[in-house]
């Protein structure tokens, strides 16, 4: 019988209490591998509060991270809007977000449910920018009472969140009336301590017309040629570059003194002007300011020279991993290898692999039309095994389409499906000739659906034909590369051969079997 096919109140209170009886990690997975109980699962992560248990951020997003495609933080967004939506306490940490947006969304006249709700998601996502801010909201969804906050930090959250959500107006009538932001030097810049500084969160959202604006209230300001403007100048530079704002990208190249990268060319230690073009020009993925950072560098810039930056190849790989399209044809335009075989000290780097966690599958396609094997192994596995990892099946038959090998890999692809749990995947692989009757697939993949208590993986690979108790017989030798938050752990860590369990499963006690 279909559980769909119950009452939704007993649909309900069954996925309630699965979300309620498992570890949150295996919540996450789940929720990614049966696409038709998302909506089931989501609900009862967000009614019963389920990542309140976290101590921070960064513990949090470990788990969304490890078992949700990118991007995570819409996950964790959408966590904290349903929470604000729901407790409405003005002065929590939590309900002051929510406030925020009720108050924008008031002023621009759009009060409805689904407006302020739009409003309090970006608003929540802007709170994920900043892990510190992050920390502050785990810390008060476990507190058992409000914070207290003045009148003036409602007023700093108010004006913060205006200027991030693009309420020109509103902040046109602030200055008009006296109201002063970017003031360094006496005053801080106007702040909110849920959101950051009012400048900052214009440069977050890449809003040009915003950031002039909140610059023309100071009255001491000088553009360009002052120390303020430098440190403006280049505080744009990043959050344009990592933000991919095309327009802000530009502004900031255009608002400060020229940059002193000579400076930085004489230095052991780079400048903080030539170090921060060179980290914009590494991370935007407009190419025309990529163009426009490189040519500020003279020719024979030690720039070209730094690892991982320099040669085509490396600067091919770092667009494929960060889903840049548009700079990776650029790259190979000018003659990058989609192998990254151009230089011997970067040999590791292998664009496709480290392009299939970006999430796009365009990613992928362009780099096996321009030759790309899809089967060539780098340090974090085969195409196929990163795939299979990242629940990427897009990506997944993409490379099968291209000729990738299936059963290739250290573990196999296969035993990393078994792994997540992702039966599309196992069943994607298993259609396109993934074995299961050799010790290295079949049983390594029962070991860790044993291992990991995966019972639903366990006996669909009974189903199959692996024996319940296949025991796996192996070592790991020098060149296998291993992670313990992907995929099973190598027997090479010494407290691990005193845990009963995990050494029956590695077959290290079958030597001390024998001798009794």
């Amino acid at each position: 019988m279909n559980i769909l096919s119950l009452p939704p109140e007993l649909v309900t209170r069954i996925f309630d209490e699965f979300a309620s009886s498992v570890e949150v990690k295996r919540v996450m997975r789940r929720r990614v591998v049966s696409y038709q109980f998302k909506r089931f699962i989501d609900d009862a992560i967000f009614r019963l509060c389920l990542l309140d248990g976290h101590k921070n951020k960064t513990e949090a997003v470990s788990y969304v991270d490890r078992y949700l495609p990118r991007p995570e933080g819409d996950f964790i967004a959408e966590y904290f809007a349903y929470q604000a939506s729901v407790a409405k306490e003005p002065t929590s940490i939590i309900g002051r977000i929510w406030r925020a947006a009720e108050v924008v969304s008031e002023r621009a006249g759009a009060a409805g449910q689904e407006s302020a709700r739009a409003r309090l998601k970006s608003l929540c996502l802007f709170s994920l920018k900043d892990s510190s801010l992050v920390d502050k909201l785990f810390k008060a969804r476990r507190r058992s009472r409000p914070t207290e906050c003045s009148a003036a930090s409602l007023a700093a959250d108010d004006r913060v969140a205006a200027v991030y959500l693009g309420d020109e107006a509103y902040i046109q009538t602030l200055v008009a009336q006296g109201a002063e932001f970017c003031t360094w030097g006496g005053v801080v810049d106007v702040e909110s301590d849920i959101f950051g500084s009012a400048f900052d969160a214009a440069a977050l959202a890449g809003d040009v017309p915003m950031m002039r604006l909140l610059l023309s209230s100071n009255r001491h300001y000088d553009p360009p040629g002052s120390i303020m403007s430098s440190y403006i100048q280049r505080h744009i530079l990043n959050r344009a570059s990592v933000g991919g704002y095309a327009n802000a990208f530009d502004f900031a190249l255009d608002s400060g003194p020229p940059l002193d990268l000579e400076a930085g060319e004489n230095r052991e230690l780079p400048g903080p002007e030539w170090d921060c073009l060179q980290r914009a020009i590494a991370k935007t993925p407009i190419v025309e300011n990529y163009k426009r950072g490189v040519g500020m560098f003279s020719p024979d810039s030690k720039v070209f020279d730094k690892k991982d930056f320099g040669d085509l190849d490396s600067r091919l790989t770092r667009s494929a991993g960060l889903g840049f399209v548009d700079k990776m044809n650029y790259f190979l335009g000018l003659g990058a290898s989609p192998d990254g075989e151009c230089e011997e000290e970067h040999s590791n780097f292998k664009p496709l692999s480290w392009g299939i966690p970006s999430g796009n599958p365009e990613v992928v396609r362009i780099l096996l039309a321009q030759g790309a094997d899809p089967s060539r192994s780098s340090p974090g596995g085969t195409p196929l095994m990163r795939a299979a990892r990242g629940y990427s099946i897009p990506i997944a038959k993409i490379l099968i389409e291209a000729g990738a090998r299936v059963n290739e890999g250290s573990p196999p692809p296969i035993v990393v499906a078994v792994f997540k749990e992702d039966m599309e995947m196992f069943n994607l692989l298993r259609h396109h000739g993934a074995r299961l009757d050799t010790p290295e697939t079949g049983n390594w993949a029962m070991a860790v659906a044993r291992l990991y208590q995966l019972d639903c993986m366990a006996r669909m690979l009974e189903q199959e034909g692996v024996e319940k108790d296949a025991v796996l017989h192996r070592c790991a030798n020098a060149q296998e590369s291993y992670d313990y938050d992907y995929i099973f752990p190598a027997p090479i860590q010494l407290e691990w051969e005193h845990d009963p369990e995990v050494a029956v499963l590695l077959g290290v006690l079958e030597a001390e079997s024998e001798e009794e």
